[in-house]
Parts: structure tokens; sequence; C-alpha cells
């Protein structure tokens, strides 16, 4: 598949965007599609996927399949296991598993990576409070994936995505990572994380 990521340097947009277009003739479709949800979050970067719905169904050419609302409160030993667990749980739907789950492991990914390069970025929005017992930290990440492959047959695929991950009692803020500054470090004994989500599919034209 030619793969092409586009990292969203439009500031009005309010998630990241990843395009998975293996024919080029659909990309021009794909570029549209990805201006669809611009107006679809608060002064937070938090996504009103209610206005997403509305904005999708204003659109005679689009048609949700799927949305997504999951939690997972769980302890991670690892980076990879976090991303692979969540990475299944979008795979885990007959209309998400369009994606191939490895390829999708690797833009989950960003929502743990990077994340001091990240925070002024329009898809990411946090807040972060000390306490008595360690650094609170919340914050989202936004991205779009829009796909076209031999998997979504005569459609293009749109996912709209956010990961909202919330962090208490860890002994250093989510942007001073005392081990591996590129990645999140978590010490923390809880960690609670949010997927929150929808897909629509058009017709190619």
């Amino acid at each position: 598949m030619n793969i092409e990521i586009v990292p969203c340097k439009q500031k009005e947009l309010p998630y990241q965007v990843f395009l998975e277009v293996e024919d080029e003739r659909y990309l021009t479709q794909a570029y549209e599609l990805s201006k669809l949800f611009t107006d679809c979050s608060n002064e937070n970067r938090i996504i009103d996927f209610e206005l997403a719905k509305a904005q999708i169904k204003a659109e005679p050419r689009l048609a949700i399949i799927a949305t997504l609302n999951v939690e997972l409160n769980k302890q991670y030993q690892a980076l990879s296991m976090l991303t692979s667990d969540i990475a299944g749980q979008l795979t885990a739907q007959d209309s998400f598993g369009i994606f191939d789950k490895q390829r999708l492991q690797t833009i989950v990914a960003h929502a743990f990576c990077d994340l001091d390069k990240q925070k002024d970025q329009p898809w990411f929005g946090y807040s972060e409070t000390e306490t008595n017992q360690g650094n609170h930290a919340h914050y989202q990440y936004n991205f779009l994936v829009i796909s076209q492959s031999d998997r979504t047959g005569p459609l293009m695929a749109v996912s709209l995505l956010s990961i909202e991950v919330e962090i208490e009692n860890n002994s250093h803020s989510i942007f001073s990572q005392p081990h591996k500054p590129d990645a999140l470090t978590i010490d923390s004994d809880k960690i609670d994380i949010k997927l929150k989500g929808l897909q629509a599919v058009r017709q190619l034209s």
C-alpha cells in the first residue's frame, strides 16, 4: 500500500491526519474528507462527536457505519502493550477492522510519543496539576484516518478518533520523561484511557 502521512500543518484542523490511500486517483477526494470535521472541536481541543455525527448526516453521500466509546483501566508494563491493546480495541469491530493492526498500532503510538513536541499542536489538549501524591495529568490526542484500498472496495472510509489519557500520582510531568525522552514513561498505579470515535464511508468518485 502506498501510504502518505499528512502532518496536519493547517492550524484549523483539530486532529492529525493520516491518509492511507492506495490509488492516487482518489487523493483529491481524501483531502476533501480530511477537512470534514474542521469545526467539531471546542476551545479545549476536545472533539464534539455529536457535532461530528451531525456533520456526516448533513452530507448525503456519507453514511456512519460505526461508533466507538471504550474505557481501559489497566496497568501496562510497556508502551508496546498499551498501543497494542488500543489497536486491538479498534480492530475488534468489523468496520474499524479495515485497518491493518500493526499499522494502526504505529499511528496510535503518536498519542504516547513526543508529547513535548505535540503540546502546542491543534490536535493535542492537556492539563496538569501537582498534588501531594504526585503529578496528575489529563490529555487527549485527536486523529483522522482516511482509508482506500482493496479492503474498502468501492468505498473510502473516514475515521475520526480521540484517545483521552488520565494519569494520577505520577512522579513527573508527562513532558519531562526521565528514562526515554521521546516516549511516555508511567510509574503511576492508575492510568485511565478513553477511546472515542466514529467511522463513515463514501462512495469513490
